[in-house]
């Protein structure tokens, strides 16, 4: 358990999360994927507290490229990174649009 309440289940190298774990944060998202030397890296899936979830490549423990986000009534929206904050217009299931800015989808 880290001071701030956040804690982390799954692999360690030494003192650093690596591999494969699970790390539940203050506010009650966590994230789901790999882990290097501490860093989110690779696949992962960070789940909202508030419903919600994001799936995309990790590099350097920022979420990279193009990304998946499916609201908490199951509408999927696939949309770019930019700068680590998510951006752009978001393409959808087809029932829905929105667009990105700053990292909140409004539909």
């Amino acid at each position: 358990m880290f001071a701030n309440g956040e804690y982390y289940e799954g692999n360690f190298k030494g003192n650093h999360r690596n591999g494969s774990g699970i790390h539940y944060y203050a506010n009650r998202d966590y994230y789901e994927g790999e882990w290097m030397n501490d860093k989110r890296i690779g696949r992962g899936r960070i789940f909202l507290a508030g419903g919600g979830k994001f799936n995309g490549m990790f590099i350097e423990d920022k979420i990279d490229g193009f990304v998946e986000y499916e609201d908490k009534d199951g509408h999927v929206f696939i949309t770019e990174n930019e700068d680590t904050k998510l951006a752009g217009k978001a393409k959808s299931d087809g029932s829905h649009a929105g667009s990105f800015s700053n990292g909140k989808l409004y539909k």
